[in-house]
C-alpha cells in the first residue's frame, strides 16, 4: 500500500511510498480516525522520503491535501511533522506550512525521524 498509518501512541505516523492518490489518501485518514485504538490526543508524524508524487503535485493540490486535515487539528494538535529525503519534497512541505499557517496548523519539516520525533514530544512537555 503507498501510505500506511500507524498508531504507536503517542504518535501516529503516516508513512509514504511510491505513487499516492488524494483517494488512498482520504480512504487511510478515515480508516484511522474510526480506529478506537487511535488516541485523543497524538503526535502526527508524516514521513514522506520514499514518496514518488509529493514532488508533482500541484500547489492546489497540496492546499486541498492540507485541506483534508483540518476537521482533525485538535487531535493532532494543530501541529504536525513532516520528514523529507529531496529538495523539492522540503519546498513542497513548506509550501503547505505556508498554507496551514492561515488554519492557525504549524507544519515543521525535517530531513531525519529522530529530530521530527524531538521535535513533536517537545510538544508535550
Amino acid at each position: 500500500m503507498p501510505l500506511r498509518i500507524r498508531i504507536e501512541n503517542p504518535i501516529v505516523y503516516a508513512d509514504f511510498e511510491g505513487e499516492t492518490t488524494d483517494a488512498e489518501i482520504l480512504t487511510e485518514i478515515h480508516r484511522v480516525w474510526a480506529d478506537p485504538a487511535l488516541p485523543i490526543s497524538f503526535g502526527l508524524l508524516i514521513d514522506v522520503r520514499r514518496s514518488e508524487s509529493l514532488g508533482r503535485r500541484s500547489p492546489e493540490k497540496i492546499q486541498s491535501l492540507v485541506s483534508l486535515l483540518i476537521p482533525y487539528v485538535d487531535r493532532f494538535r494543530r501541529r504536525f511533522a513532516v520528514v523529507v529525503a529531496e529538495d523539492v519534497q522540503f519546498g513542497m512541505v513548506r509550501m503547505a506550512a505556508a498554507f496551514a499557517d492561515f488554519q492557525h496548523i504549524s507544519i515543521e519539516v525535517f530531513r531525519d525521524l529522530d529530530s521530527a520525533r524531538a521535535w513533536l514530544d517537545r510538544a508535550d512537555s
